[in-house]
């Protein structure tokens, strides 16, 4: 089995492209089309069914009209910095640098999920406190109280 999967990652990367990292951010569905499935099988032997064409039915093939910068400024504070990548009526994605500490509230609107892109950060708050190296996620609950994060790192911060 590890050696399938590790098979499969090493496929994946070789298809996107060596050293480049995929962070998929995207609005909650309970919906999947498998449009390719490495010729699994299920219990009884047989491949399991592909969706191909309701993956095309619901897929926007058409060019995207965009330049893909960031869609705000960057905002510059004592020990961080905060650019907002994209917002959109799914999601807000912003981008912070992180080289020092500071303290924030999260909105009671929406938990967020922090993505370390690179170096590491400890977030902790007065019950707990965790480290995130580049790779690591982690969620922070809605409404969360002064939070405290520090480092030396960028990382993205999603809010639904």
């Amino acid at each position: 089995m590890k050696t399938a999967l590790y098979r499969r990652m090493r496929q994946l990367v070789s298809r996107v492209g060596a050293g480049i990292v995929i962070c998929e951010i995207q609005q909650n569905s309970n919906t999947t089309y498998r449009v390719y499935d490495y010729h699994r099988k299920d219990a009884e032997g047989n491949l399991r069914d592909l969706h191909v064409e309701k993956a095309l039915e619901v897929s926007n093939l058409s060019p995207l009209n965009t330049e893909f910068k960031p869609m705000g400024k960057l905002e510059t504070f004592q020990d961080y910095s905060k650019q907002l990548l994209i917002t959109c009526p799914y999601f807000t994605t912003n981008k912070i640098a992180v080289d020092g500490s500071f303290t924030y509230n999260v909105s009671k609107d929406s938990f967020e999920s922090i993505v370390v892109l690179d170096g590491s950060i400890s977030i902790s708050d007065k019950d707990e406190k965790v480290t995130l190296v580049k790779g690591d996620s982690a969620f922070i609950d809605s409404g969360s109280k002064n939070i405290q994060i520090e480092g030396q790192a960028s990382y993205l911060q999603v809010s639904v």
